[in-house]
């Protein structure tokens, strides 16, 4: 009887060794450590290319401009009720796990990935030009029924977007060119009848795009939560050393049966 063949899962994320480790195709000790940031080595763990400096400081300034953490979000309520429970890494993955595939959060930024690369395309590349952006948003709108990136619940402007549309223009990288369609189609639906906001996915997608790291849009999720991730540590941190027993179990007197009228069981009564 033959000997099985063996089995081989190619990998080209790292490798163990006794001098220095492999990872994503750097050395960690002879070219990692003192010359790539965090946000540097979470770039290179998600698409497998070093990103530079500069790209590192404006995702750096961006994740802080996403440090919305208010435990009353739902994503984050989710963190907060199982870390009521004392356990700080059970409520951080808890609370990302239920953005998997919803409606708004990280879960939209591959969506918003593929519509900013559509309208480059629908519109020849004239990024800068209000009228060949809004045809190609008027065909985008047409075929796409669903739009990631969009809307702004509760208030006229998502107040994340302008702190960090500061930053790139201090940094130099308001010309790049999804940036560019960024600020096209924004002003456009800020002049339109209908209002229609762009929100900070959006703003995600462009940057991700213009790192030239070759972001594809399955990476956008991760690219999302990455940026979100401090606001689900901060409250699972909060929530697993001051549990809340009232996230736990509700007092008696805050529950109403709202039910069928208990019915009364005819073998019961016979016995009685």
């Amino acid at each position: 009887m033959s000997a099985p063949e063996e089995l081989v899962i190619p990998t080209r994320v790292a490798r163990f060794d006794f001098d220095d480790h492999l990872f994503c195709g750097q050395r960690a000790f002879g070219e990692l450590a003192g010359n790539s940031s965090m946000a540097g080595t979470f770039l290179l763990a998600l698409t497998g290319r070093r990103a530079s400096a500069d790209d590192c400081a404006l995702i750096d300034d961006l994740m802080a401009c996403c440090a919305m953490a208010d435990p009353r979000i739902w994503p984050l309520k989710v963190t907060r009720i199982v870390g009521s429970y004392g356990s700080f890494q059970p409520a951080m993955l808890a609370g990302q796990l239920s953005t998997d595939a919803a409606l708004a959060g990280p879960s939209t930024v591959g969506r918003a990935i593929e519509q900013l690369r559509e309208l480059v395309r629908l519109s020849a590349g004239q990024v800068g030009d209000r009228e060949a952006v809004r045809r190609a948003f008027e065909e985008l709108r047409r075929h796409t029924p669903e739009l990631g990136g969009f809307g702004v619940p509760f208030r006229e402007r998502d107040e994340r977007v302008e702190a960090f549309r500061e930053h790139v223009r201090a940094r130099g990288r308001d010309q790049r060119t999804h940036w560019m369609l960024f600020e096209t189609l924004l002003g456009i639906l800020r002049a339109g009848e209908k209002k229609l906001e762009l929100n900070i996915v959006s703003a995600m997608a462009a940057v991700a795009l213009d790192l030239d790291l070759g972001f594809e849009p399955e990476l956008g999720q991760m690219f999302g939560a990455l940026l979100l991730s401090p606001c689900f540590y901060a409250n699972a941190r909060e929530a697993s050393i001051e549990p809340a027993p009232l996230l736990r179990e509700l007092p008696d007197a805050c529950v109403a049966y709202a039910g069928r009228v208990r019915r009364k069981s005819p073998l019961a009564e016979r016995l009685r």
